[in-house]
């Protein structure tokens, strides 16, 4: 992709906080002595109808700045799949621009562009692409796609390079912006509680600025096991400024979680049931959109669904890349894979736990998962033993059993002066692992 244009569209009614639709353009490499090929990523919110007129006109404005025997070629992917009035108004997968359709006084483009052909593919497809394209043999797949206001999950079964959505279900109200409403509240009753401001919630320029910092603090929350939320002068008390100081831990998060994590299984398993496959039939579950990048999600799947899911693309990026794989195959290019760095090994540390039920002083805490994307950063809180405990040993284990001594060990740190306060099980430390492309 050669070059970038955010285009604005459409306000969506949900989210007066945001403006217009966002249109993605983006050329691609094509056969210099073909025509110029030209991709659009177009997110579609919740049946918002009229931002079709708006796209033809685009369109035309776009195919404009063509000279007169130039064809443009042009790609739409939508980024969102959609089962509502947008997905009806748009019945045929092939959409010609007609003519006249976007001009009330007269085509203004050119002869060539009034050929533009529009390609309509949806999420789950554009996934199971990102991973799945020149993969042989066939292939069933779930895509759970929670992004920031909606969750949707999909069976789909790929094979020779066609891919069938086979089910699809969701909850069109579940999604990262009911996860920022949760850290919201915390923030709200810390304010309301410590801070002494009764009206907190009432003042929306307060409400806008707290909105902002939950979700950098829910955004931090996947490194870090805690987070501190610094905001100054949030209000005034008594002719006194009261600025808001509040640490946020990671366990309380995941806990107000569950029950928005089981909304979502629940419409995975009926996802399974519409599509008659069984758990062990999946080949693959994938992650897609932002909000699958909190710890606790892919923990619960893999418990649930008994394979870890994969987010080695980036999962606020493999839907676009999987709309570029198929603008790519429609214009004859090379598509075999979409090339990402990973980890081929978990890493972790020892703790003292449990093993198959019984108390082992050397179970292994994974930190950097297996599959994770490159670079990768992950922080976790341990808790000294004893008391009057001066050291601290850290052994950096790599590897997949449960058992540290099975893995292997890569490297030994040691910390001292960790007898400071009176209570040893109340000195926490946060252990962060780093690892690079190098």
């Amino acid at each position: 992709m050669a070059e970038d244009l955010r285009t604005l569209l459409d306000r969506p009614v949900e989210d007066p906080g945001l403006v217009f639709v966002e249109l993605m353009f983006a050329s691609l490499e094509a056969d210099p002595d073909n025509r110029d090929g030209y991709l659009f990523l177009l997110d579609l919110l919740r049946g918002r109808t009229s931002g079709k007129p708006r796209l033809q006109r685009v369109l035309r404005d776009m195919a404009a700045r063509f000279p007169d025997d130039s064809t443009p070629w042009l790609e739409l992917a939508t980024l969102h799949y959609s089962r509502n009035a947008y997905r009806q108004a748009t019945p045929h997968r092939r959409w010609p621009i007609p003519c006249g359709a976007c001009c009330p006084t007269g085509c203004l483009a050119p002869a060539s562009a009034r050929r533009t052909v529009v390609w309509i593919i949806n999420e789950p497809t554009a996934a199971a692409l990102s991973y799945e394209s020149g993969a042989e043999g066939s292939r069933t797949l779930l895509v759970y796609d929670l992004g920031g206001g909606t969750f949707d999950v999909s069976v789909v079964r790929v094979e020779q390079g066609v891919v069938e959505v086979l089910a699809t279900a969701g909850d069109n109200q579940l999604g990262g912006e009911d996860f920022d409403a949760l850290v919201l509240e915390r923030l709200n009753a810390h304010v309301e509680t410590s801070l002494g401001v009764e009206d907190a919630r009432e003042d929306r320029l307060l409400q806008a600025r707290l909105r902002r910092a939950s979700e950098r603090a829910k955004i931090e929350l996947s490194d870090h096991p805690y987070v501190r939320v610094e905001e100054d002068h949030v209000a005034t008390v008594n002719g006194e400024a009261r600025h808001l100081e509040c640490e946020l831990a990671r366990a309380d998060f995941e806990r107000d979680l569950e029950p928005f994590i089981d909304r979502s299984l629940r419409a995975v398993t009926t996802a399974l049931q519409d599509a008659g496959v069984r758990l062990s039939q999946l080949d693959r579950v994938l992650l897609v959109g932002g909000s699958t990048r909190i710890p606790r999600i892919a923990a619960v799947l893999t418990e649930r669904l008994g394979q870890e899911p994969h987010g080695e693309v980036d999962p606020d990026l493999c839907v676009a890349l999987g709309a570029g794989v198929q603008a790519g195959i429609e214009m004859g290019q090379d598509t075999q894979a979409v090339l990402v760095d990973i980890t081929p090994y978990t890493f972790g540390t020892r703790a003292e736990g449990e093993l198959y039920g019984r108390p082992y002083a050397h179970q292994f805490i994974p930190l950097i998962r297996r599959n994770s994307k490159l670079p990768a950063t992950r922080t976790e809180v341990f808790f000294t033993l004893f008391e009057d405990q001066e050291e601290v040993e850290i052994k950096v284990f790599q590897g997949e059993d449960p058992d540290a001594l099975k893995n292997v060990e890569i490297g030994t740190f040691m910390f001292g002066g960790l007898n400071e306060h009176e209570d040893a099980h109340e000195q926490g430390l946060l252990v962060t692992y780093r690892l690079d492309l190098d």
